[in-house]
This record gives structure tokens, sequence and C-alpha cells, in this order.
């Protein structure tokens, strides 16, 4: 009787969806799930009402700034230990910090305290100075007001056509409702 030579694979390997990606591309993804993703979900859930206040911009700055310096080093550190080519590495960490630093940035500046304002605000008011109050409507924002020093891409939004007929560039305007000394949403 012929001997069969029998080999026993005590773990077969499975194929699944990440095999075959660079080590750095799937540390870049895992990364940017694990850290992005809570901003952007809080992002989401804030309402487009919100305005962080002036004096919280101001005293929220060096945090701002140390979120990001820690976050950015994590995705760099954690792109350059994996495999590739380093300019390939620096690239994709750079282009990736630069895309979610505004969402990232805007945890600590308006995306935590509207979390406090929804929670245990009170009836508060802070003053704003107009920049621009006859925008066109876009896709995310409705009939929008910009205001002096508010962050990246932060518009108050769907404000009435009376009212804003009323703003006019560098007047000074104070806005009314629930929150706390870090910012509120607009009534």
């Amino acid at each position: 009787m012929p001997s069969a030579n029998l080999s026993t694979n005590p773990s077969p390997t499975k194929a699944t969806w990440a095999t075959g990606w660079p080590q750095w591309l799937v540390w870049m993804v895992t990364g940017v799930v694990l850290l992005i993703l809570p901003a952007v979900i809080l992002e989401a859930l804030i309402s487009d009402k919100y305005l962080p206040s002036i004096e919280w911009l101001q005293a929220s700055r060096p945090a701002v700034y140390g979120l990001w310096l820690v976050w950015g080093l994590a995705i760099l550190l954690a792109v350059l230990r994996s495999g590739g080519s380093v300019a390939m590495r620096v690239f994709v960490s750079v282009v990736c910090i630069a895309i979610f630093a505004p969402s990232v940035g805007n945890l600590v500046r308006s995306s935590i305290p509207a979390l406090i304002a929804t929670i245990s605000g009170t009836d508060v008011q802070h003053t704003f100075r107009v920049i621009r109050a006859d925008g066109s409507s876009g896709k995310f924002c409705r009939t929008p007001v910009e205001l002096e020093d508010m962050p990246f891409m932060t518009k108050l939004c769907g404000v009435g056509s009376n009212f804003r007929a009323s703003l006019s560039p560098g007047q000074t305007v104070v806005f009314r409702g629930q929150g706390t000394w870090m910012g509120l949403y607009v009534q």
C-alpha cells in the first residue's frame, strides 16, 4: 500500500477583505476610524443653530492646538512605523491630517460644548459681529449668516429672511438661547 504523504495544517488561514493591503494603509484606516469617528458623529449630531462664544473660542485655542498635535503625531507615527515608501507615508499622513483637522478641532470648539449646553444649558446671550448676511444657501446650510472669529465652516444657518435683510457687515448682534458661557443654541 503506497504511503500517502499527509501534511496537516493546524490553522488554515482565511482571506479577509484587507489581505494584501500594505501595513501602513491598514494602520491609517484604523487610526482614522478610531480617532475621527467620534468627531464626525458629534459633528453630525450638533444642530446648525449652535454657536460657540468668542470667549470660549479664545479660551479653548490651546486645547485645540494640543489635540491637533497629539492626533497628528499619532497618525504620523502609526503610518511611519509601517512599511512602504517614506515619501508616500508622509504624504498620506499629511493629507489625512489636513482633511480631518476641522472636525477634530470642532470636538473642543463646538461639539462637546454643544452637548453640555443641551444637557445643562440655561438661557444665555452672546454678542457676535456680522461678516456677511447675504450669502447664498447651500446644500448643508440654508440662508447662512457668517460671523466674525467663527471656526472654519461655522455659520449660523436657517436665519429668517426678514432678520437677515436687517443685518449688515460689521454690525454687532446679540443672540439669545439655551447654552452656557461656551456658546448657545440660537433661537
